[in-house]
C-alpha cells in the first residue's frame, strides 16, 4: 500500500530547522522567491535601480517542505547548481547540512538516520501525466514520501524569502551556496555561490528559471542577462560581498 508523505510541521522542534541551515555568515556569493511581510528583507528603489541585501537569502529555500522518513524527521527542497542541473536537497534533522541527489529516471539510494532509502523519479499518467518524486524504504519498500514535482516546486517557490519586480515582472529570489557534485551524494561547493531566480507567466505549471553565479556579477560591471522573453537586465554584486543591484533596460517596460 502506498503512503501519503506524513507532514512533520507540527511536531518539528523549536530550533528547527538547524541554524547552520539558515546560516547567513560571510560568503562569496542557488534560487527561488515569496511573498512580501515585515520580516521579509528590504530592497530599496531609485532612478530604476533595485538594491537588496542577499544575507537574509542565504539558504533559507532549503528547507522548503518539512516531512518525516520512518522516525526521522526531513527537510526537502530543491537546489539548482551553476550549470543549471537540479538536484533534490535532503537534511535529516541532526545533518549539519543537506546532500544532494540529481534528479533522474534511475534509482538512487540514500542513507539516513542508519535506514536506507530509495529514491525515484516516475511518470504517472498516459496523455497528460506527470513526474512524481517517490520515496520508499529498502527495507520494506513502502513509500514514506511521494509528490508531484510540479507541486514541489511550488513549495520551493512559496519558500522564496523576497520578491522583486523587475521591469513588470516578478521574480522570486533564491541564493546559496553552488553544488560540488564530485562526491556522491553532492555536497556544498563553498567556494562559489549562485543567484537564483524564478518567474511564473501564469498558472504555475510552468516556471521559468535563470541561475547567475555571484563570480559573474562581481568586479567591474554591471553585468547584462537575459531574462524572460529576453529582458536585458543589468547585475551587480557591490565590494561588501553582499548588496545585489539589478536595473532593467527602458526599452523592455
Amino acid at each position: 500500500m502506498i503512503l501519503a508523505a506524513q507532514s512533520a510541521a507540527a511536531d518539528m522542534p523549536a530550533s528547527w530547522p538547524p541554524p547552520s541551515l539558515l546560516d547567513t555568515g560571510k560568503v562569496s556569493l542557488q534560487g527561488a522567491p515569496g511573498g512580501a511581510s515585515s520580516a521579509l528583507p528590504s530592497a530599496s528603489q531609485e532612478a530604476g535601480i533595485i538594491s537588496l541585501d542577499l544575507q537574509p537569502l542565504f539558504n533559507a529555500h532549503l528547507c522548503a517542505e518539512k516531512v518525516v522518513w520512518g522516525q526521522t524527521q526531513v527537510c526537502l527542497s530543491i537546489q539548482e547548481d551553476s550549470k543549471k542541473k537540479r538536484y533534490l536537497s535532503v537534511q535529516a534533522q541532526d545533518w549539519p547540512e543537506p546532500k544532494f541527489l540529481e534528479f533522474a529516471h534511475s534509482m538512487k539510494t540514500l542513507i539516513v538516520e542508519g535506514s536506507l532509502y530509495k529514491l525515484v523519479v516516475e511518470r504517472r499518467g498516459f496523455w497528460n501525466g506527470s513526474y512524481w518524486l517517490v520515496v520508499k524504504s529498502a527495507s520494506s519498500e513502502t513509500a514514506v514520501y511521494e509528490k508531484d514535482l510540479m507541486d514541489l516546486i511550488g513549495v520551493v517557490y512559496a519558500a522564496s524569502r523576497k520578491e522583486v519586480d523587475i521591469a513588470g515582472n516578478k521574480y522570486r529570489l533564491f541564493y546559496s551556496y553552488d553544488v560540488d557534485r564530485s562526491t556522491s551524494p553532492a555536497v556544498f561547493q563553498k567556494s562559489a555561490s549562485c543567484l537564483g531566480l524564478l518567474y511564473d507567466p501564469g498558472g504555475g505549471k510552468v516556471l521559468e528559471d535563470y541561475v547567475i553565479a555571484l563570480n559573474d556579477i562581481s568586479g567591474q560591471g554591471p553585468f547584462r542577462f537575459d531574462l524572460y522573453k529576453k529582458q536585458k537586465v543589468y547585475f551587480q554584486l557591490l565590494p561588501d560581498g553582499h548588496t545585489l543591484t539589478i536595473r532593467a533596460t527602458p526599452e523592455i517596460r
